[in-house]
């Protein structure tokens, strides 16, 4: 039955490759992202079917971003730098009477950890859904819709991705489930970083096929006269030939080098360019990266990433405390109080404080020194 169901759809032997999802909401058939070879029409093609007011749909535009995730290691490299300055953080949750520990163990979990980075991955994807699950009070469970089959515009999750139609999450009952996150036309910081991969991409494979033949040389062979006889016995000799052969008088043969330095300065220069581009686009700056010049100007950039990590710490806590907090009475925990990181002392900017309060004349207690830098009684 399952079979004929899926022939009718158009699947086919494709059946095996469906994936059916559930949550509490919505019932979708996830298909694997496309893996044919992208190019920038492609993009084109993508962004405009995305951005259609009459039919928009991002399938092609997000099998593209899974497409240039899974091979351009550096653009994942420096989402991974965004994310982790994000999860290399504590939450905590607080108000006037002080850290709620109640809330603090509802959050303390991988899944919560897994929450904040999909709301960050909303700068970079666009717009994001959750679907929040009550079924256990004191644990914290949701679900990512799978962005190929939310349509923002239209407020809807559909069935299959391809879909023009499917169940609105607004309905009366939904609000107390669905929580969304970033605007209807917005498609993330990929798109613009998917030009540059894909360029890189395909440069890669031109770089790779030309270093394949350059690395190889050539036999240039050359004999007087137009003797078939000769030609068919030197060709013979060669097959095979490994450090010695044996040729007929006459025949030169000569090993051609393809390699050509400016070719590769060419190929290099290009990469590079494009991983620069990325790292501007997604970091701000490139030294943190890749090496830089002068020390003065990588604090420069420095500085501009740290703005970038700020902005993003913002984002996320502006989601947490305006939204998020609302949802906390349906796992039967309090919402009175806010959201903020825990940041982390530098030990070596401590380390020199206290030694320049030291030699001040101060004298620290062991006690106190212990406990700071958790130092052993050994």
């Amino acid at each position: 039955m399952a079979n004929r169901i899926f022939n009718f759809f158009g699947w086919g032997e494709k059946a095996t490759e469906i994936r059916k999802k559930e949550t509490k909401q919505f019932t979708m058939f996830e298909l694997p992202p496309s893996r044919t070879s992208k190019d920038l029409e492609k993009l084109k093609r993508a962004i405009q079917s995305a951005e259609s007011w009459t039919h928009p749909n991002r399938t092609d535009l997000y099998d593209i971003y899974l497409e240039q995730l899974d091979y351009d290691g550096h653009l994942t490299g420096v989402l991974n730098k965004r994310r982790l300055n994000i999860l290399n953080k504590g939450v905590t949750f607080q108000n006037e009477s002080g850290v709620n520990d109640q809330v603090i163990e509802f959050i303390d979990s991988p899944t919560f950890m897994k929450f904040l980075s999909d709301t960050l991955d909303t700068i970079f994807w666009g717009y994001s859904l959750f679907e929040f699950d009550y079924d256990n009070p004191g644990e914290f469970k949701y679900y990512l819709i799978p962005r190929k089959h939310v349509k923002p515009e239209s407020k809807q999750v559909v069935r299959e991705q391809r879909d023009s139609t499917g169940v609105t999450y607004i309905s009366d009952g939904m609000d107390k489930y669905i929580c969304d996150l970033g605007e209807e036309k917005d498609f993330g910081l990929l798109r613009t970083a998917c030009f540059y991969s894909i360029i890189k991409r395909n440069l890669l494979g031109d770089w790779a096929n030309y270093s394949e033949l350059a690395g190889n040389n050539f036999q240039l062979i050359k004999y007087k006269g137009n003797d078939h006889l000769v030609k068919n016995a030197t060709e013979q000799a060669m097959k095979g030939s490994n450090r010695q052969v044996t040729l007929p008088d006459g025949v030169d043969v000569e090993f051609v080098n393809q390699s050509s330095a400016s070719q590769n300065v060419l190929f290099e220069g290009l990469h590079n360019t494009l991983n620069k581009e990325i790292s501007k686009l997604i970091l701000g700056q490139t030294m943190t990266t890749e090496d830089g010049s002068s020390r003065s100007q990588a604090e420069v950039h420095q500085t501009q990433q740290n703005e970038i990590f700020l902005a993003d710490e913002r984002f996320v806590l502006n989601f947490l405390n305006h939204k998020f907090r609302e949802y906390l009475p349906n796992w039967g925990l309090p919402n009175d109080g806010y959201f903020q990181f825990m940041e982390k002392p530098d030990i070596i900017e401590q380390l020199v404080i206290d030694e320049k309060i030291k030699n001040l004349g101060y004298v620290f207690k062991p006690e106190y020194l212990k406990e700071k830098y958790n130092i052993d009684d050994d």
